[in-house]
């Protein structure tokens, strides 16, 4: 039973780990999305294009990483995580999808899926 634990706790930490991505990568896209909106006047204003289309192309970048965020999150835990053994075993056994369920269907999955490689 300890064993099912721990796989829980690893699952845990790497939900963890990957809300906290999501965190750090959200908030600083929003807040200068937030700053570029009030720019976008004085840019027009100061005739500075060349910057107003970096600003709009960024935006539109931001947004579609926000949209995307399971799986950009998901990428840098996979890359974070793959060298590590007992994470790496829980990371290649589901994908983006399946890792933003709880962490107790997860692990009952995993289980399946270990039961079938072991029938075959």
């Amino acid at each position: 039973m300890t064993k099912n634990n721990d796989l829980i706790e690893i699952i845990e930490v790497l939900q963890n780990s990957q809300n906290n991505i999501k965190v750090y990568l959200v908030v600083p896209m929003g807040v200068l999305m937030i700053l570029y909106f009030f720019s976008y006047a004085t840019l027009i204003d100061h005739g500075m294009y060349g910057l107003l289309i970096f600003e709009v192309v960024s935006s539109l970048l931001f947004i579609f990483a926000i949209i995307k965020i399971n799986q950009l999150s998901f990428g840098i835990i996979k890359f974070r995580f793959k060298n590590r053994p007992p994470y790496s075993d829980v990371l290649s056994s589901v994908d983006y999808i399946e890792f933003s369920k709880k962490p107790e269907e997860i692990f009952k999955q995993i289980e399946r899926q270990r039961q079938q490689s072991l029938v075959l």
